[in-house]
């Protein structure tokens, strides 16, 4: 059967026409999906970009013309930007996802394990630099407090130095850079405050050291002051002379001579230096300077130290009465205005047999009473009334 042209030209054209619509949609979603991959590309992009300025923010604390420290709001702008890279990322994933592209789901995992570990770091230099922080602060404070009150501070702050060691060493900061050879700047900065703790401790030592040094002068010689025994009863056989027994005792009258010397030696020391440490500070250089700001010839310290005047309270019940006559002098210059215990010792020499020993408690009597010196006053009273009375019995203190 014939058929016209036209009717042929209609019936093959109308099955094109659905093709064409077809290809086209999926022209169009491939298109998208390219899109949507070049979106999620650039995303992650921006996402690694982010990352390494907020490397490049957290080095700032090494440049010196810049913060030059370490600082909380260093920390927050760092963190700020790994917070923008995070949310590039998953707008990033989410065009991915879109475009169904699972096939460069690798890279998301690679961006996503940068931005984790420089969260991570930058989590673990925070924590360094605060134990370090913290290590500074119990320095200053154990040099504050002086030695050997300051031991247990100055202990701390090694444990701290120690934390921020292990800190560093998460972060990938401490220990020698494989690129330079060369310390890697985390770890310098430790070991300096580490030697600067060092060094603060040294010099708070070398400050105690005369006290220690008169405390244990002091000891020694009143060890050795010991009563010798007596000497052995004579033989039966007649002795050419007396002398060997005189030479003998002037001996032992010459070394507790020298002993006494000894002793005073140290007790006159320990009233110029037995006082509490002077509130000190470690300045900018690592040098100790005094936290009042007075210079070197500024006021000394408190009186008042207990190992001073428990081993100077000693020496009250002396054999020899120049060193009783010193204990009290200089227990009137170490100890704490209205300290009872010191109250009671330097009343008690009041009925010393020696004159002088019996004057010099009276006087220190008057510089150790403190706000209630009810001791102190009736036993001046008593020593008013009659000098030579013995001190009336008298209770025990309230305080």
């Amino acid at each position: 059967m014939w058929r016209s042209s036209a009717g042929m030209d209609a019936s093959k054209g109308a099955a094109p026409k659905g093709k064409a619509n077809k290809g086209a949609q999926q022209l169009e979603s491939q298109m998208r999906r390219l899109q949507l991959r070049k979106d999620g590309n650039a995303e992650m992009a921006k996402a690694l970009g982010m990352v390494d300025d907020a490397l490049a923010i957290e080095d700032l604390d090494r440049t010196p013309c810049l913060p030059g420290e370490w600082t909380a709001e260093l920390h927050s702008r760092v963190m700020k930007v790994l917070d923008k890279a995070e949310a590039h990322w998953d707008t990033g994933k989410k065009h991915y996802e879109d475009g169904f592209a699972e096939e460069i789901n690798g890279k998301c995992v690679d961006v996503r394990a940068a931005i984790d570990a420089a969260r991570d770091r930058t989590v673990h230099i925070k924590e360094a630099e605060l134990h370090l922080q913290h290590a500074e602060e119990a320095m200053q404070s154990a040099v504050h407090l002086g030695w050997p009150w300051g031991k247990e501070k100055f202990e701390e702050a090694e444990a701290l130095l120690s934390d921020a060691l292990s800190e560093f060493d998460l972060a990938g900061e401490a220990g020698v850079d494989e690129e330079s050879g060369r310390p890697r700047f985390k770890g310098t900065k430790l070991h300096k405050t580490r030697g600067r703790i060092l060094l603060a401790r040294k010099a708070c030592e070398r400050l105690r050291a005369p006290v220690e040094l008169q405390l244990q002068q002091l000891r020694n010689s009143s060890a050795r002051a010991r009563p010798t025994p007596a000497p052995a009863a004579p033989q039966p056989r007649p002795l050419p002379r007396a002398s060997r027994p005189r030479r003998a005792a002037r001996a032992d009258r010459s070394a507790r001579r020298r002993q006494a010397e000894r002793r005073l030696a140290a007790l006159r020391a320990l009233g110029d230096c037995g006082r509490l440490p002077v509130p000190m500070r470690v300045a900018y250089l690592g040098a100790l300077e005094r936290a009042d700001g007075a210079g070197a010839e500024g006021p000394p310290g408190a009186r008042g130290d207990a190992e001073v005047v428990a081993c100077v309270l000693a020496m009250t019940r002396d054999a020899e009465w120049r060193v009783r006559l010193e204990t009290v002098a200089v227990l009137a210059r170490v100890c704490a205005r209205g300290d009872p215990t010191v109250s009671r010792a330097i009343a008690a020499l009041v009925d010393d047999p020696v004159a002088n020993v019996r004057d010099g408690a009276t006087r220190a009597l008057v510089q150790t009473a403190g706000r209630g010196p009810a001791l102190s006053l009736d036993t001046l009273l008593a020593k008013l009334r009659d000098p030579q009375a013995p001190r009336p019995p008298r209770p025990s203190l309230p305080y």
